[in-house]
């Protein structure tokens, strides 16, 4: 979801401009996320052999994995 996105659903959600811009800088400060391929990275990289995209819409998803010693 793009930051246009974000905006028309919180104004949506009855937020005025302020309040949408007061979050939007707190979103750009607090949360960089990586990217899909640096999460699958880092879970390999940890241990995981087995790691997958199980669902994703936008910046969010759930990731699995196994463990090299749950196999």
């Amino acid at each position: 979801m793009n930051e246009a996105e974000w905006r028309s659903f919180l104004a949506g959600q009855g937020f005025e401009p302020a309040e949408a811009d007061r979050i939007l800088s707190n979103y750009h400060r607090e949360d960089s996320p990586l990217s899909v391929y640096g999460h699958m990275d880092l879970l390999r990289k940890a241990g995981f052999g087995l790691a997958d995209v199980l669902w994703k819409k936008a910046n969010f998803a759930v990731y699995a994995g196994l463990h090299a010693r749950q196999r």
